[in-house]
């Protein structure tokens, strides 16, 4: 009862204001008592509530109001979020570890654009979720979310990754940066484009390895350079076609 109370503070989807920074509601005491609550639902062990619902609920409330927010709520809701990543969560008898708190921490830090960014840079590969591949993926996937300037090359970086989950989540991000400068778009591209003429390659011989980082940036990866571009071609060797015909025309003409 108190925690639908606390979601009743805030509506979820974030109102329409006006740009002006100066009209946007900051330092609210809402926005506090609900990150009290999240941290407090953090903390716990989660045996009475296994999957975290509620804590979920908070984090899919705080994202819903970070958009609308002033600076320093904005800057508070990303703390807040960040911090659940240090929650300890036990592996169950099958050796499963609940992660939807963290899936849902990751995906609402791709909604805060420059600031959330940084914060999931820092639980790539982090020691403390590195085994984690599916909350890996996540993370990675809303990395490209944010758009921000700070994820471009790590992103390219994370091509080169051997966890297949984790190369197709690259792919998949970098097709958010579509609408960045034809420049960073460009290199964007001839990067993804080296990389999948390499998996292309190397899944050819009988490596169940090779044949897996294929499989996972295939589709993703045309599917990205699509977006990059703004052409359609569906291999390697079209794409290497049209890349080297097109590279120095205006792409935005």
């Amino acid at each position: 009862m108190r925690l639908a109370l606390l979601l009743c503070l805030l509506p979820f989807a974030p109102s329409v204001l006006a740009a002006d920074d100066d009209e946007r509601p900051d330092d609210r005491p809402e926005i506090e008592t609900l990150l009290e609550t999240l941290e407090d639902r953090v903390g716990k062990s989660a045996r009475d509530d296994p999957k975290d619902r509620e804590a979920v609920q908070l984090i899919e409330s705080l994202a819903g109001q970070y958009e609308s927010s002033g600076d320093n709520d904005r800057g508070d809701i990303v703390r807040g979020l960040d911090r659940v990543f240090l929650a300890k969560r036990r592996a169950d008898r099958d050796g499963k570890r609940e992660t939807g708190l963290f899936i849902a921490a990751a995906k609402a830090l791709g909604k805060t654009g420059d600031d959330g960014a940084k914060r999931l840079l820092r639980w790539i590969g982090n020691p403390k979720h590195r085994q984690d591949v599916a909350l890996q993926r996540e993370l990675v996937l809303a990395l490209g979310a944010t758009r921000s300037d700070d994820a471009v090359k790590p992103l390219a970086d994370l091509l080169g990754e051997d966890v297949p989950q984790i190369v197709g989540a690259a792919a998949a991000a970098l097709g958010n940066f579509d609408g960045k400068d034809q420049k960073v778009r460009k290199s964007l591209f001839e990067d993804l484009l080296k990389k999948m003429e390499s998996y292309r390659e190397n899944a050819r011989g009988n490596d169940s390895t090779a044949q897996a980082l294929w499989g996972a940036l295939r589709g993703p990866g045309n599917q990205s350079l699509g977006k990059l571009s703004g052409a359609r071609q569906n291999d390697p060797e079209s794409w290497r076609r049209w890349w080297n015909k097109n590279k120095r025309l205006d792409w935005d003409a």
